[in-house]
């Protein structure tokens, strides 16, 4: 079995991208789960604080476990006022790894499949009524 690297990718300014990659598999190069706008040294903060891998403009999450909380962040962040980011990074690091791989699937196919990302904003606006960052 083919093993995929997973990384955390700043493009530009704030543009955050989200994907995974196989040395031997060039289908599954740079497939990206996530491509969103959120200030870089927000994430590099998460990042550091649950023990990522991180280079000038890229995070190399130890785990599945951590990119998906990095992704459920990034994804939840545009839409969360700045007041409330303590709340979403304490929601985010409290998540169980059920509740991790449900939302983490949820903003991936809400990604793959909207072109005017009003179905991601939907299922982060979901997310954030049910774990109370309203």
């Amino acid at each position: 079995m083919t093993e995929l690297s997973s990384f955390v990718v700043r493009r530009g300014v704030s543009q955050i991208e989200f994907a995974q990659g196989s040395p031997y598999d060039a289908a599954l190069a740079d497939f990206q789960d996530l491509r969103i706008s959120v200030a870089w040294p927000e994430v590099k903060r998460l990042a550091q604080r649950i023990g990522c891998r991180i280079s000038e403009d890229t995070i190399y999450p130890r785990t599945q476990e951590d990119y998906n909380r990095l992704l459920i962040f990034c994804a939840v962040r545009p839409i969360t006022p700045q007041s409330w980011i303590p709340d979403l990074i304490k929601v985010v690091l409290g998540l169980n790894g059920y509740d991790i791989t449900y939302w983490s699937m949820h903003f991936k196919r809400a990604f793959w499949s909207d072109t005017n990302e009003t179905s991601l904003a939907r299922t982060a606006t979901g997310f954030k009524h049910l774990f109370g960052l309203i």
